[in-house]
């Protein structure tokens, strides 16, 4: 009986909602330091792919903290490249709002300052699957996401406006904000998987040996294509 609880699928909805909130909070406060938001972004993706989504056996609380300590290094310097873009966005808001929103350059920049926004977006949500997944060099993992959202530019951009929805939710209500990170993370494995599988599938020497809690996803997606 007690077996055929913690089987059942009320449980695995608790479990999972629990999983997010452990990876939310072990985010919320990795990423206090600023700089090292983009480490913690990347363990949390990891996190949600390793341990909730293939059931790796590993602990939230282990996976979270083992990603977070191997993208620390690069993921120090894309914290830094991630403040200069969020300070480009703001000078092109500062610069707009000088020289007057009915303004000609005004309307140019209120133009610009959305389709910035979405390639920035873009690029943050698939960069950060590819830095938690490979030992890659930033150059070329900024060329990779840049090729899955030419591939895949409808795809991405509704994972762009689900998150603009998630930082507004979160914004509003703050105790969200305990299980929204997580769980966003978690539905982006549904889109990154495919591709990031795909890319293992067609580019082996590139991607290095294959981790043993990814081997059976990886021969699935073999079979299916």
């Amino acid at each position: 009986m007690g077996n055929k609880f913690f089987e059942s699928p009320f449980f695995k909805k608790i479990s999972r909602i629990a999983d997010f909130f452990l990876g939310s909070l072990y985010f919320l406060i990795c990423s206090i330091p600023v700089l090292t938001l983009f480490p913690a972004l990347c363990a949390l993706y990891y996190t949600m792919a390793k341990a909730v989504r293939y059931g790796s056996g590993k602990s939230t609380t282990g996976s979270f903290f083992l990603g977070f300590r191997q993208n620390l290094k690069q993921g120090l310097w894309l914290s830094v490249l991630c403040a200069l873009g969020i300070v480009i966005l703001y000078t092109m808001y500062d610069v707009a709002r000088g020289v007057g929103f009915g303004t000609l350059y005004g309307r140019i920049y209120l133009i610009l300052i959305p389709v910035y926004t979405i390639v920035f977006a873009a690029m943050l949500i698939t960069v950060v699957p590819i830095v938690s997944r490979f030992s890659i060099k930033t150059l070329a993992a900024f060329k990779l996401a840049l090729s899955f959202i030419r591939r895949h530019p409808w795809k991405i951009l509704t994972y762009v406006i689900a998150l603009a929805g998630s930082a507004a939710l979160s914004f509003a209500f703050p105790p969200l904000s305990l299980v929204l990170p997580g769980g966003y993370m978690f539905s982006l494995t549904y889109l990154m998987e495919p591709m990031l599988l795909e890319y293992m599938r067609e580019h082996p020497e590139e991607t290095g040996e294959v981790p043993s809690w990814l081997e059976d996803a990886l021969e699935e997606s073999r079979r299916e294509n």
